[in-house]
C-alpha cells in the first residue's frame, strides 16, 4: 500500500523515489543499509533513538550523570 505523498515521511519519499528507479531487490538492500547506518549512528554516539531523525538530522550526546 503506497503512502499518501502529502502524508509520506522522508523515508517514505526515499523508498518511492528508489522505488521508482530501481529492481526491489536493491530497494531492499538500500533501505536495510540505510537502517543498519541509523542503528550504527545510535550505538556509535551513545543516543537514544528519534524517530524525527530524517527530519532534523542534529546528533545530540545522551547526557550522563556521574
Amino acid at each position: 500500500m503506497a503512502a499518501d505523498p502529502d502524508q509520506a515521511t522522508p523515508e517514505q519519499r526515499w523508498i518511492q523515489g528508489l522505488n521508482q528507479r530501481m529492481v526491489y531487490g536493491k530497494v531492499l538492500v538500500a533501505i536495510a543499509n540505510k537502517h543498519a547506518r541509523k542503528i550504527w549512528a545510535i550505538l556509535a554516539n551513545e543516543v537514544d533513538y528519534d524517530p524525527c531523525a530524517d527530519v532534523s538530522p542534529v546528533v545530540q550526546p545522551k547526557v550522563t550523570s556521574a
